[in-house]
């Protein structure tokens, strides 16, 4: 016990310090991974894993492929989180790697703070960013050792690495962007240009499998990321206080509190930090995560910045700290971050094993029951399942459903901007004169789908303490649907600019249902 106390008191912690916390919230993830009901989203992104492709509607498709490994396994939560679970766990033990070359105990503290954040504690739901900060934490390694060594094989590698993060989320450009202006700036335009070349280079297969399948589906990764998604776009003063309010929050409340005290320190040896930074190769880092969360920071001024955006690139923040603060300053930080996750940890385990019911005055109280218990609501609805195709009007609520049962849920209706792969996957020529039973919360929402069967009648059933309405269809009249709905969505999402129509094999969507996309004031 004497022996134990003596290392947590240490200047330096001991590297078994590092373990144990390793361990401890290793145990806290797997057991959110295992309790928390799945989320839309992933299981959305399941979907992908189910029906393997280079592509998909609205990311590239790196995330599938690691859930359509997972899914070999089993259609499991679990298994879905995996990636999510030890993602983290793994950018640290990069990071810490190459810090403890530098100094190996205030590496161990500087990891073990990371360890303690909410964004490894309690980060299990699997993502697009979860191989992304996966990538971009092995491309910022070899990175770094292009800029110590001048390796070109090292800069090839990061390069690689930045083209599986790129074809893991299109965010992987601002850390290209961090690259040119690292290599650039020290290196000079002569000598740093070689290097961001081979950067380049190594991502250019990547790139170029992108590229192949947007050209043969009508861009529509493009569509989505460009076009589609920021109608809302404009100035705000509330986007970058959310911004910083969410910053605060992956990073906790003690790794703020020590900023905010290492202040006076930090504003009058900054320079000399910055130096050591350049001579020991920890800069790569630098301009990894700060380039980044700076353009995400003058973005948010005229566009609302997602709440996970920024957790791509938070392991690379792990060098930051190391360069700028010493190792007193890095040890308050611990108690009070442990504290924090500490703390939102046992409140989520503890709000998961309240009963369901509790629940019932939440506005979504039926997704709740949905995504915690979908066997009920599957139950309810078996008399209609062995006639009648199974569909709903939301993208999260089919991907639940088609997640859990391993059958197709298309969706019926106009869908959002977002979470369109039913698109690519549903063909609905091939549902004409079917029965379809049409699932919603909300009575509004299905009762359209009236106009699209020859004969329907509503019904409203129970489960789990929650009220759902169906919509018996029969006789699915696809001419009705393609007039009413499929016209209205290659009208709003289908719009291709005459530049990127120019450059394009096909579109599957317009092609598919012989659709031409109407002007917007038609």
């Amino acid at each position: 016990m004497i022996s134990s106390q003596n290392e947590l008191l240490a200047p330096h912690l001991h590297p078994r310090v590092f373990w144990w916390i390793f361990g401890i919230t290793c145990a806290l993830k797997a057991t959110l991974a295992a309790t928390v009901p799945i989320t839309g989203d992933e299981a959305y992104f399941a979907l992908w894993g189910m029906y393997p492709d280079i592509g998909y509607y609205d990311h590239p498709p790196m995330v599938g492929w690691w859930l359509w490994c997972m899914l070999l396994g089993g259609n499991s939560t679990f298994l879905v989180r995996l990636p999510a679970m030890l993602v983290p766990l793994a950018a640290a033990l990069l990071v810490r790697g190459v810090l403890r070359r530098i100094d190996a105990g205030k590496a161990d503290l500087v990891a073990t703070i990371f360890l303690l954040t909410p964004f490894n504690a309690l980060g299990v739901i699997t993502t697009t960013d979860t191989p992304l900060v996966f990538f971009s934490a092995l491309s910022a390694v070899f990175a770094y050792q292009a800029y110590l060594r001048g390796r070109w094989w090292c800069a090839l590698l990061a390069g690689l690495f930045l083209g599986c993060a790129f074809l893991s989320k299109y965010f992987a450009v601002l850390l290209g962007i961090g690259y040119a202006v690292l290599f650039l700036g020290t290196g000079g335009i002569r000598r740093g240009s070689g290097t961001v070349l081979l950067i380049l280079l190594g991502a250019l297969p990547a790139i170029a499998v992108n590229i192949v399948w947007n050209y043969q589906q009508g861009w529509t990764n493009i569509m989505f990321n460009v076009f589609n998604r920021h109608g809302g776009a404009g100035f705000s003063l509330v986007n970058p206080l959310t911004f910083l309010l969410m910053t605060a929050f992956w990073l906790g409340p003690g790794i703020l509190f020590g900023l905010f005290k290492a202040r006076t320190s930090l504003r009058h040896g900054y320079a000399a930090r910055l130096q050591a930074a350049t001579a020991d190769g920890t800069i790569v880092f630098f301009a990894a995560a700060l380039v980044p969360a700076a353009i995400f920071f003058l973005l948010s001024w005229v566009k609302s910045v997602g709440f996970h955006w920024l957790m791509s690139y938070f392991p690379l923040f792990l060098p930051v700290l190391f360069a700028l603060l010493d190792v007193p300053q890095l040890r308050r930080m611990l108690k009070p971050t442990a504290w924090f996750s500490g703390v939102l940890g046992a409140v989520t385990l503890v709000t998961v094993q309240l009963p369901l019911e509790w629940f019932r005055s939440v506005n979504s109280y039926e997704s709740v029951v949905l995504a915690a218990k979908p066997e009920v609501v599957l139950e309810s609805l078996r008399p209609w399942l062995g006639d009648h195709v199974l569909a709903t009007t939301s993208y999260a609520k089919s991907s639940v459903l088609e997640f859990m049962t391993g059958g197709r849920v298309p969706v019926l209706g106009r869908g959002s901007f977002n979470g369109r792969h039913d698109d690519v996957l549903t063909d609905f020529r091939e549902l004409d004169g079917r029965d379809i039973l049409l699932l919603d919360t909300r009575e509004r929402r299905v009762a359209v789908g009236a106009a699209w069967f020859a004969d329907s009648e509503l019904r409203t059933i129970e489960a789990g303490g929650g009220r759902f309405v169906v919509l018996i269809g029969r006789g699915f009249r696809y001419d009705a649907y393609r007039r009413d709905v499929l016209q209205r969505i290659a009208d709003d999402f289908y719009q291709i600019p005459p530049f990127l129509a120019g450059m394009m094999r096909s579109s599957f969507f317009l092609e598919r249902y012989d659709l031409t996309p109407r002007g917007r004031d038609q």
